[in-house]
């Protein structure tokens, strides 16, 4: 058992978060276009996505070089039961969570990772949270958190922390089963759009995508 709730300044929890949300979404869109209720597929996506990432968090118990990790487990669970909970809690609804992705040269990194190129997002959806204003149902705000800065012993020393400018799935203009599944694909992913860098320092970005 290894607690690593600082690795890589908490970007690796945050994507524990946002990956989990994303396979309960898509389990459980996928359960609907196959054919179950509502509730079916909502417990279903919710299940399968526990059973995919516990498989995960057991094998790193058994990894030489890795340990069980009570901190990404609890992170999974938060993602799951967030998406899970989003049909059914109203006060949920406007809020939903992407990553963006650019390789960022960092030696022996994948994808998966590869922390300096992974930033994460918080979005509101202007359209739900205030729907007198009628602001377009594809616009939102989102809080962004990445980190970078390298040192010595491999290490990621800097948080960079965002606002900015969101565009959701919803701009998709088709109705229908599969094109919700496609939505839930395209929903994880943050298209580049205008942001303000708040922390190391303040810059503004046309198009913000990783951290910069």
């Amino acid at each position: 058992i290894q607690n690593d709730w600082g690795y890589v300044r908490w970007a690796d929890k945050l994507g524990h978060f946002a990956v989990n949300d994303f396979w309960t979404r898509l389990y459980r869109s996928s359960m609907r276009w196959s054919g179950l209720s509502e509730r079916d597929a909502a417990l279903w996506g919710a299940g399968l996505a526990f059973v995919n990432s516990t498989y995960y968090e057991i094998l790193d118990g058994f990894g030489p070089r890795w340990g069980f990790s009570p901190g990404d487990l609890a992170f999974n669970v938060a993602g799951i039961a967030f998406a899970a909970a989003k049909p059914y809690v109203p006060a949920l609804q406007p809020f939903s969570v992407k990553l963006s992705y650019v390789d960022s040269g960092w030696a022996n990194k994948n994808l998966i990772d590869d922390y300096q190129g992974q930033p994460y997002w918080l979005v509101a959806n202007l359209d739900r949270l205030a729907p007198e204003v009628g602001f377009p149902e594809w616009l939102g705000v989102t809080v962004g958190y990445g980190a970078r800065g390298l040192d010595d012993l491999n290490f990621l020393t800097e948080s960079h922390v965002y606002v900015g400018l969101d565009i959701g799935p919803e701009i998709i203009p088709f109705e229908g089963r599969f094109w919700d599944v496609l939505r839930n694909g395209r929903s994880i992913a943050r298209l580049p759009a205008p942001a303000v860098r708040i922390t190391p320092d303040a810059r503004v970005f046309v198009l913000a995508w990783s951290p910069q």
